[in-house]
Order: structure tokens, then sequence, then C-alpha cells
């Protein structure tokens, strides 16, 4: 699903946006802009291991991909806070050969 909306979206949009999925997917990926992307990342992110969470909050850069996992059985009933940050990738981590096909 295609969703314009995430496009310039605030942080509490992109929430609303996830919690109005159901619960037909197990798993998604938002694609939107900065600096909404980076601020809904920071904020859903309340556990993680500490030096991705660090990498995170210094610089988000264009085309970096945050995993959050949330252990919550609904998307309705995920909140700020409540994710766990498992991967955090900047563009400039890929190997070169990895960005070359990119």
């Amino acid at each position: 699903m295609v969703t314009p909306e995430l496009y310039l979206a605030t942080p509490s949009e992109m929430l609303m946006i996830l919690r109005d999925l159901g619960d037909g997917a197990s798993s998604v990926a938002m694609v939107g802009h900065n600096p909404g992307t980076e601020a809904f990342a920071q904020i859903m992110s309340g556990r993680g291991e500490s030096r991705l969470l660090d990498r995170m909050a210094r610089k988000y850069p264009t085309g970096a991909l945050a995993q959050i996992d949330f252990d919550a059985t609904s998307w309705a009933e995920v909140t700020p806070g409540l994710g766990t940050l498992h991967r955090f990738v900047r563009p400039k981590d890929l190997p070169e050969s990895e960005a070359e096909r990119l």
C-alpha cells in the first residue's frame, strides 16, 4: 500500500498511519522524508543497542534505514518508546558493491 501522506508527515501523523494499518501485516516499511522520519524513528525507539541509538541520534542521513521491532500484538497498540531499534543502516555503511547495485 502506498500512502502519500507519509511524505513530510510529522511523527504523530506517522504513528496514526501505523496504528490504522490493521493487523494484516506482520511487518511494515514506512518511507518518508526528514525531519519527520528521523524524529519518528527516535521517538519510537525506546530500547536497543546504545551504539545504534547513539549513531541514529547523531545523524539520520538521506537513505538511512531504521529497523524497529515492537512487542505488540496489534499495530494499534504501538506507542512511542515501545520499539527496540534492531538495525540502523546508513548508505555509507553498505559495502561498495552493495551501494553500486542500488
